[in-house]
């Protein structure tokens, strides 16, 4: 065949048909050689945008499992956080696998997704490991074997918000408008109303502007009106509150205007701002409370699903009654016993206005039973249990666990039904410092000591539970710790005189006068006038007798601690053995309270008593009868249903003069219905302060049941003697009778430890000295005991000679082997 006779059988690679054309493989084309073109070629974007999508749906399920079913927000926002991480990982799988055609798995890819994995969950764990990713809600058990049964209420569980998803909100009392001028009771009843309103809500829990009071006062704002939104953001952020709310209102022509703003504390930012107009002041009240739930952020099936009834229904609907109300309230920011007095009679008006007023009955109660006006503490109480349909939940706690604690004397199942309060309202301070108070009141120093300190983690610049927590330490005998959180306190606020006093006290029970002696001048240059007492007492205990009479008369200036500042004068001279002058001071004391015609009153029956008590010992029969007869009279005119402070003062005067008259007989009738009076109120505290235990123990004494004896002073001892007030309490010295009485039983060694605890504190006491010295004659310690044999004729110095403790220290000294001068 010739050549060209046969076709060409080669083939291209290109044409492998020969023919020119592609041969069709089934493959896809080869990319194009742009980046975008590869991209694509491997699906990279078609997998983001699915993965994206897929990510954003879970994150919309999450929030509406969060509105619907109150699922932690957190939830959603770590599921998107997580699956952003691991972002690159799906970006390196779908760029190496994603273009079709099978691939295998190299080194580089494992190890990057794994890196992205390890380090997609430690970021989430650092992120979110202590965020709460479950319910918002938790199970409560509020069954509880006495009050439950008490009160009438159903052992059941009750869901309640967790503390990480409560709203802590920090409320001052409104502003002017700055069109219209608002009166200052309006502005008070905006803040009150809506806190009453608010309160309804679980998930809210609100800071009252009494809760700011002493912040404000310390600022120069006593009124709590006006405040600069820079303080408010500082005191909201020393407690720990997340928002503030505040805002404006006024009366205008047509009816009211109210604005209300929400504030972030940490940044001040303005998060939301609302104006309501309208002729019903209430009415735009309930609107405002609404809206700040939505501001608030509050899960929609939870606003929908929470009781909200209207603010007149747990508040008032007489604006007349509220403006009193209001003012009552403020007036408790003061503590003085007239501000108290005149709140009082703004409470009666609001009550008088709305007879069905319970808010205004429950505190109205509260305060007059710390007036000591106690059956009326009872019928206002009483007034508001009927009408406590119009309380909140936690007033309605408040109020059982007034009537427990108060009215009915049984304080341990008030106690429960705090405990019930505060795991229902874990953030709810009022509940953290009545739990406290009653611990005090039971003489359980250091557990008052731990609820001052949960109060102190949910608002750490509360300052009244950091005194409170320091002066339950005090008592509870801890004055290491006592004086490490003083310091800390003084630290913190060093123009706080209370926190230099706080810690005088604790380096004084230690022994630390010099350092004491500054705190309380550092105090008492505060401008806190009680220093100066502890300045007097500490300059009697440690032998400076000049220093303690200038203290002392600093006082005496014509005001208020004029009275004080001659009592003390009143105790000094007769620590000295100043008794003439120290009787001329009794009187002048006595005669511009004196009644003309009728019964003593209460400031006589003080005065007999320490008449009894200080001149008794001295062979001064005819005045302890004189003041017997005048504690009497006083005693007939306290009902039995009347002030429990004042009968158990007037009965424990009573007392202390039928011992010194060696009428023991009567004295023990006398004090055994003290005791049955404070069993019925069931505040072991009373026993204390009024020192029932101190007085049996004398009583047993003088009976020669010395083991007896011992066994009530050291009950007192135990519960009370660290008390700050203690140190100045110018009774004879409970912890001296403890040692006496050891001594007399024949335990030296129980009788030394004593006294030397006792003169740690007070070095110089003349009283301490002289028995101290007797006991180390008897154990013949003859040089000791003349070192303080010596203490004690010092400090007697101006003495006259006649004076019968002078004259058996001079003899004790003079059996030691000396000459005393």
């Amino acid at each position: 065949m010739a050549d060209g006779a046969f076709p060409d059988t080669s083939r291209s690679p290109d044409a492998p048909n020969g023919s020119g054309e592609a041969f069709d493989s089934g493959e896809e084309p080869a990319p194009d050689a742009s980046f975008v073109g590869n991209l694509l070629y491997r699906r990279v974007p078609q997998v983001l945008a699915g993965y994206l999508g897929v990510t954003w749906t879970l994150f919309e399920l999450a929030q509406w499992l969060t509105d619907q079913y109150l699922i932690s927000p957190y939830l959603g926002r770590a599921l998107l956080f997580g699956l952003l991480l691991l972002l690159p990982s799906v970006l390196l799988i779908t760029y190496r696998h994603g273009r079709p055609g099978p691939d295998q798995w190299v080194a580089a890819e494992r190890y990057g997704v794994g890196a992205n994995v390890v380090l997609a969950v430690g970021l989430l764990a650092f992120v979110y490991g202590d965020v709460e990713l479950g319910s918002m809600v938790r199970t409560v058990q509020t069954s509880s074997a006495g009050p439950a049964v008490s009160e009438g209420s159903r052992p059941a569980a009750q869901q309640v918000p967790k503390r990480a998803f409560r709203k802590r909100i920090a409320l001052f009392y409104f502003d002017e408008t700055g069109r219209a001028q608002a009166d200052t009771s309006l502005r008070r009843v905006a803040a009150l109303a809506l806190r009453a309103d608010l309160e309804q809500d679980a998930f809210i829990d609100v800071y009252e502007p009494l809760r700011f009071a002493q912040d404000l006062r310390e600022h120069g704002y006593s009124d709590g009106l006006n405040v600069p939104l820079g303080l408010k953001r500082e005191i909201a952020q020393e407690k720990n509150v997340e928002r503030l709310l505040s805002g404006q209102v006024a009366s205008t022509v047509d009816g009211f205007r109210l604005t209300t703003q929400l504030h972030d504390t940490k940044t001040g930012e303005l998060l939301a701002e609302r104006t309501y107009e309208g002729p019903r002041f209430f009415a735009l009240i309930d609107r405002a409370s609404r809206t700040l739930k939505k501001d608030l952020d509050l899960p929609e099936a939870h606003r929908e699903r929470v009781p909200d009834l209207p603010v007149t229904q747990v508040f008032t609907a007489s604006l007349d009654a509220a403006r009193a109300h209001a003012e009552g309230y403020h007036h408790l920011a003061d503590d003085g016993a007239e501000r108290r007095r005149t709140s009082l009679q703004k409470y009666r008006r609001a009550m008088q206005v709305d007879s069905t007023f319970a808010l205004s009955y429950l505190q109205a109660g509260a305060l007059q039973w710390t007036l000591g006006l106690r059956d009326s503490a009872r019928e206002a109480l009483r007034k508001a249990q009927r009408h406590s349909y119009r309380l909140t939940e936690t007033k309605k706690h408040l109020l059982r666990v007034l009537r427990l604690f108060r009215v009915e004397g049984r304080p341990q199942a008030a106690l429960q039904i705090c405990k019930r309060w505060t795991s229902l309202r874990p953030h709810d301070l009022t509940g953290w410092d009545l739990q406290a108070e009653i611990y005090e009141r039971l003489l359980r120093s250091r557990a008052a000591a731990e609820s001052y300190q949960r109060v102190l983690e949910i608002a750490p610049g509360t300052k009244s539970a950091e005194r409170g927590r320091i002066e339950a330490l005090l008592t509870a005998g801890q004055t290491a710790e006592a004086l490490r959180q003083s310091q800390s306190y003084v630290q913190s606020y060093p123009t706080d005189a209370a926190g230099r006093i706080l810690r005088g006290v604790a380096r004084w029970q230690r022994g630390r006068h010099r350092t004491a002696k500054e705190d309380f001048r550092q105090a008492a240059i505060g401008g806190a006038p009680i220093a100066h007492f502890y300045l007097s007492a500490l300059h009697d205990a440690t032998g400076e007798p000049t220093k303690s009479r200038t203290q002392a008369r600093n006082l005496v200036t014509g005001n208020e601690m004029e009275t004080g500042g001659l009592r003390r004068l009143w105790h000094h001279f007769w620590l000295r053995g100043q008794i003439d002058r120290s009787l001329q001071l009794r009187d002048s004391l006595r005669t511009p309270v004196r009644a003309e015609d009728g019964p003593p009153d209460q400031s006589h029956v003080f005065y007999a008593m320490h008449t009894c008590e200080y001149y008794g010992p001295l062979g001064r029969p005819r005045l302890v009868k004189t003041g017997l007869q005048r504690i009497r009279r006083r005693l007939h005119t306290v009902p039995d249903s009347g002030n429990v402070r004042a009968r158990l003062s007037v009965g424990t005067a009573q007392v202390r003069c039928l011992i010194h008259l060696d009428r023991t007989e009567a004295a023990r009738q006398a004090l055994t219905r003290l005791d049955a009076l404070v069993q019925r109120e069931g505040t072991p505290y009373l026993r204390m302060h009024d020192q029932l235990d101190v007085l049996w123990g004398r009583l047993q004494e003088r009976s020669g049941n010395l083991q007896k004896a011992i066994q009530h002073y050291e009950t007192y001892l135990d519960a009370y003697a660290g008390r700050s007030r203690a140190l100045i309490r110018t009774l004879p010295l409970p912890r001296l009778r403890l040692a006496r009485a050891y001594h007399k039983a024949g335990q030296p060694d129980q009788a030394a430890s004593t006294y030397q605890r006792a003169l740690e504190v007070r070095p110089a006491h003349p009283y301490l000295n002289l028995h101290y010295a007797r006991l180390l004659a008897d154990l013949d310690r003859s040089q000791a005991a003349q070192r303080h044999v010596q203490r004690a004729l010092e400090a007697w110095a101006p003495a006259e000679a006649s004076f019968p403790p002078k004259q058996r220290a001079r003899a004790l000294s003079k059996a030691l082997g000396n000459s005393p001068t």
